[in-house]
């Protein structure tokens, strides 16, 4: 059986079709765990409008989604979780369809692509997802963001042994419980728009917001040592500290976080220990401020042509429109390190210079 958590806080405009994409899908075997965090509108009344048995509704006062979402994990029966926020919608197949890819005892969660919505049913874009492997899953949510909406989700009830939405959290909290359940289980992800996501006045201000936004990278950055987030450095040099603190700079400087990239590359110089090291900081530090031919030329007067030297080279060049020699750098760089996924990105983002494709034709139908 699978367990739909659905938290309800003042959703009374969207709560209907809502409910009704949950009660006609496919996949017929499941409990709807509708919790009313403390509604004030009419979100009671338009539950109650419905018979289904399935539906198992809860009322409390108002506690925040992460907690309503940890109650109701408490309160499920089901095999399989999914998570469903009460103004968005699932096409009929969803379950049926994230179901059938648990063909392996090692995979946790599935995931599918997002049709975005408006508050007039009107679609505003499309979210593409991606899979990652446990490897590469905690580099990716630290560095980018989430590969995963947290709202396609499907995922074993086991993954949630132990593990539960962390409360201090408004926003993120779907980005930092998956980061940790996707370091330990496979996932699959189905790339069909499974879910769609209504982007509305609530939800947008609430990724406006900076420390609010902040406060679940600066988890990662608490609970995990450098020598997790920065892998690619070899941590027997004492040099390795002053880049692994410009590199996260440089991470943070890439999401927008910009105070605190600038605290980061402060550290980072207090941590220099030798010349190739104050080299490499400075070099960073040049790239957050844009000038990249000053930042390539401190990286190629360093002694040291590791693979991580290259691969920032390579990124100088490719922002000043040098792309074969960029393509030199990343290669060399994989080389020298055939698993360090920074010039892998870099290759992905180098093609993306210039006439990007897919193989699905569907995305230009209406072009």
């Amino acid at each position: 059986m699978i367990s739909v958590i659905m938290p309800v806080f003042n959703a009374a405009r969207f709560l209907k079709p809502c409910i009704e994409s949950i009660l006609c899908q496919t996949e017929k075997d499941f409990e709807l765990l509708i919790i009313n965090d403390g509604s004030t509108d009419e979100s009671e009344s338009v539950i109650q409008t419905f018979g289904d048995p399935r539906i198992k509704y809860v009322t409390q006062a108002n506690a925040g989604v992460s907690k309503t979402r940890n109650k109701a994990l408490d309160l499920a029966e089901g095999y399989f979780i999914v998570f469903q926020d009460a103004d968005d919608v699932s096409v009929p197949s969803r379950f049926q369809q994230l179901r059938q890819q648990f063909h392996s005892e090692t995979v946790g969660l599935v995931h599918s692509d997002v049709l975005l919505i408006d508050e007039q049913d009107q679609p505003a874009g499309y979210y593409s997802n991606r899979n990652l492997d446990k490897q590469r899953a905690l580099r990716y949510f630290f560095k980018i963001g989430t590969p995963i909406c947290g709202g396609t989700v499907m995922a074993r009830k086991e993954c949630f042994e132990n593990v539960r939405y962390d409360v201090e959290l408004k926003i993120g909290e779907d980005n930092e419980i998956l980061s940790r359940i996707t370091q330990k289980w496979d996932s699959v992800h189905v790339p069909e728009p499974l879910y769609l996501y209504r982007r509305h006045s609530h939800n947008s201000a609430r990724h406006n917001q900076y420390a609010t936004v902040f406060a679940h990278v600066q988890k990662f950055l608490d609970d995990y040592p450098l020598e997790v987030l920065i892998p690619e450095l070899d941590w027997s040099k004492n040099s390795s500290k002053s880049r692994a603190y410009a590199i996260i700079s440089l991470f943070l400087h890439g999401r927008g976080m910009h105070l605190h990239a600038d605290n980061w590359m402060k550290t980072a110089e207090e941590y220099v220990s030798d010349q190739d090291s104050s080299l490499f900081v400075k070099a960073i530090s040049m790239m957050l401020a844009s000038k990249y031919k000053e930042g390539l030329q401190l990286l190629d007067q360093c002694s040291i042509r590791d693979h991580i030297t290259e691969n920032y080279k390579g990124e100088c060049l490719a922002r000043l429109q040098d792309a074969p020699s960029a393509l030199q750098c990343f290669f060399k760089s994989l080389k020298l390190a055939p698993h360090y996924q920074e010039p892998m990105d870099n290759l992905k983002a180098l093609g993306g210079m210039g006439n990007f494709m897919i193989g699905d034709i569907t995305w230009q139908k209406y072009h």
